[in-house]
């Protein structure tokens, strides 16, 4: 059961880092040209 814990946690950290990246991504387009 621990494990599982373990691997929840660590999939919501993951999700939580790309929907973090993905607003980032949303802001510096508006801010600013893309990149790309």
């Amino acid at each position: 059961q621990a494990q599982e814990f373990l691997v929840q946690l660590y999939e919501q950290m993951l999700m939580r880092e790309t929907m973090y990246r993905h607003f980032l991504k949303h802001q510096w387009g508006l801010e600013s040209e893309p990149m790309m």
